[in-house]
């Protein structure tokens, strides 16, 4: 349950016999936020995106107008410190 920053109780929820387990992540408004309601997990996937784009950008890019290889690396280099 996302409900604030203060230590989470550990809640079991069934329904006839069925388990229901707690998610550590949800997705809202295209933000995902944790338990704690923050938006470590939120960067991490972002980041993640951002670093498969990047690489598909710079597969293609050696075939676009002959770009040099170490200036390619240099445009995109700041992305994986995101």
């Amino acid at each position: 349950m996302v409900t604030s920053r203060k230590a989470r109780k550990t809640i079991t929820l069934r329904a006839s016999d069925n388990h229901i387990k707690l998610a550590l992540c949800i997705l809202f408004l295209g933000v995902h936020i944790d338990v704690r309601l923050r938006f470590d997990e939120h960067l991490r996937i972002v980041r993640n995106k951002a670093n498969r784009v990047a690489g598909a950008l710079l597969d293609l890019m050696p075939n676009i107008v002959g770009c040099m290889p170490a200036s390619s690396t240099r445009s995109f280099s700041t992305v994986s410190l995101l």
